[in-house]
């Protein structure tokens, strides 16, 4: 990216409540401080995503300093049932959000339902509740090494926009609906079929490497595992797979 890259801790605005000059870039981790100022035009904005084999779920937990905004969607993908809520707090009466991303609690809560994300060094837990309606409750670990892409957006120096993308992060705990409930697993297996393998594989060890040469470059994962399930063979004998041990990747080259 062109954009200078801050490495530091660094305070979004100034104290008379305007841009700092200094927080304009981009990070790989959350080191903007949101010390806003002034009431009415500020906007603090959470939302969270998780996508199991079963459901897509978003939630949303929102100021706007005259409100609040809260939001939980959930997609049954097998059966294309939708279940969700939306509800508006006046004043914004409640809310709480950190002026850290990825530190501290992000909370809305009203009469009609309650949605939270706490974080902290070792990572997230992510709650939402609509009473009778639906009930999330999971854990989001931050693996070592992870990295974010935040970006101070400027139009001028009294608008401007700060945003924290954070992504391909594993998850695991619960979701109860009225259709029951359902475990998040953040071990979950890879399934492979086709006319002649039906197989799941099973990671248990990742490798990761990454060389850059300037204009040459490679990005390669490896996740070492074992297998389960069979495979037909040119005679139409079906093999057994349990308990082979192989690997699956990705490499990306650059040149």
């Amino acid at each position: 990216m062109r954009e200078t890259e801050i490495t530091a801790p660094v305070d979004l605005c100034l104290p008379d409540g305007r841009l700092n000059p200094g927080a304009v870039g981009w990070t790989r981790r959350p080191l903007h401080r949101a010390n806003l100022r002034g009431w009415g035009r500020t906007k603090r904005w959470e939302y969270w995503g998780v996508v199991t084999p079963r459901h897509i779920v978003g939630l949303v937990a929102s100021s706007l300093d005259y409100a609040a905004v809260q939001s939980v969607y959930v997609l049954d993908r097998a059966t294309g049932e939708e279940t969700g809520k939306d509800a508006v707090v006046p004043f914004a009466r409640g809310a709480v959000f950190p002026d850290r991303s990825g530190a501290g609690e992000a909370s809305v809560r009203g009469r009609e339902m309650a949605v939270g994300v706490r974080q902290g060094r070792s990572g997230s837990r992510v709650r939402a509740v609509v009473p009778g309606v639906l009930d999330l409750d999971v854990r989001v670990p931050l693996p070592d090494g992870h990295e974010s892409l935040g970006v101070v957006v400027p139009w001028s120096s009294r608008r401007f926009q700060y945003t924290v993308k954070d992504v391909g992060r594993p998850v695991h705990g619960r979701l109860r609906l009225p259709s029951g409930e359902h475990e998040i697993g953040e071990g979950a297996s890879w399934t492979i079929t086709g006319p002649r393998v039906e197989a799941e594989f099973h990671p248990f060890h990742v490798r990761a490497a990454r060389t850059e040469l300037g204009v040459v470059g490679t990005d390669t994962h490896q996740c070492f595992g074992e297998f389960t399930g069979r495979a037909r063979a040119d005679d139409g004998t079906w093999i057994a797979l349990d308990g082979l041990t192989g690997w699956a990747e990705e490499s990306r080259q650059r040149w």
